[in-house]
């Protein structure tokens, strides 16, 4: 996942993304397609400890656009839909760890990527918050024509995806 999403830059091969080959860009490049065009939702969620749901989510933004305004209206849609409006002031060790993902989801959408890897989504949540992030997922994917990759170790993600690549020791077996 991280060699696809370019956190990793591979020792051979090449990874192709939007027809640019990641791996070839300068750090500068690959930093500005990472704010503009992907999104990462990691299975530890990332979030900092000391700033509230609002400011771990506005942190992902375009730092030169940091127009307050702009960025409450795209944030705070967000939070309303996940049901977490009442949560902006939050601290991460207020939440629940369903909540904590919700964020960390909210804070990859409000970049509004064309692309977005999520590691694990649903793999430290209650299966009733699993089936929610799940189908905020597929909303993303339907109706905002977002790619989506998900790397997972179970199969309750299998029956929404278009296509599944199972890998073994890094390589892809099917």
């Amino acid at each position: 996942m991280n060699l696809m999403c370019g956190l990793d830059r591979p020792t051979h091969g090449e990874v192709l993304i939007e027809n640019e080959y990641i791996d070839r860009l300068s750090n500068q490049s690959l930093s500005r397609l990472l704010l503009k065009k992907i999104g990462i939702i990691f299975q530890n969620f990332n979030l900092l400890p000391t700033y509230t749901v609002y400011e771990n989510i506005e942190i992902a933004l375009e730092p030169s656009a940091n127009d307050r305004e702009k960025n409450e209206r795209i944030i705070l849609p967000l939070l309303e839909q996940l049901e977490l409006a009442d949560k902006v002031n939050s601290l991460p060790s207020e939440l629940s760890m369903g909540q904590q993902q919700k964020v960390a989801i909210v804070r990859t959408l409000a970049k509004q990527p064309s692309i977005i890897f999520a590691d694990e989504p649903t793999g430290s949540v209650d299966e009733e918050t699993a089936k929610e992030i799940i189908q905020h997922l597929l909303f993303l994917k339907n109706v905002h024509n977002v790619t989506l990759v998900v790397s997972t170790h179970g199969s309750a993600l299998d029956k929404f995806a278009e296509r599944i690549l199972i890998m073994n020791k890094g390589k892809i077996i099917n």
